[in-house]
């Protein structure tokens, strides 16, 4: 309850289990307090100094450090670091994030094939509106129409309570100005 109050309390007691015992899980332990305060300089710094020796392709912090690296706009090292790891398999969370990255950097190939892993049909609804985003800015209109109406038909057919109305609403509107 204290850390929740007060969380700089929390971070001064990882601090010092750091100083005392310089660890793996420490670093770790510290880095995520400072992410629960949207510290996200500090936490990058100790994820970074995490990555060391056997753990310096630990996949875990890697993905943690691929999120505040997105935050901040880092593009470049979210791509390096999410290329060390399985985004489909073990992080499929961070598969925008670096389809995103990539485009950002001007792989837009690459980016291309990363952001039709999320065009499923009857999931990934948020993913694939920015797939659909992400085709009108490479001027793949016939596309973007495949997909939009993909997606506006199955939210269509759901029933009322499952409809992802926000989706739809922004899905419509991208199929009817394209």
């Amino acid at each position: 309850m204290t850390a929740i109050v007060n969380p700089n309390k929390k971070i001064r007691a990882f601090k010092k289990k750091l100083s005392f015992s310089d660890t793996f899980q420490n670093k770790i332990n510290l880095a995520d307090a400072y992410l629960d305060i949207k510290d996200l300089t500090n936490a990058i710094l100790y994820y970074e100094k995490a990555l060391f020796g056997e753990f310096e392709n630990h996949p875990q912090t890697l993905n943690k450090a691929i999120k505040c690296y997105f935050e901040i706009k880092k593009y470049d090292k979210v791509v390096t670091y999410a290329r060390k790891i399985n985004l489909e398999k073990s992080f499929r969370d961070s598969l925008c994030i670096y389809t995103i990255a990539l485009e950002k950097c001007a792989y837009f190939e690459e980016a291309e094939i990363q952001f039709k892993k999320t065009d499923k049909r009857y999931s990934n609804y948020p993913e694939r509106l920015e797939l659909s985003e992400f085709l009108i800015r490479i001027d793949k209109i016939a596309e973007t129409k495949k997909v939009l109406s993909e997606l506006v038909s199955e939210i269509e057919n759901m029933i009322e309570a499952n409809k992802k109305k926000i989706i739809y609403k922004q899905a419509r509107k991208l199929l009817n100005t394209n």
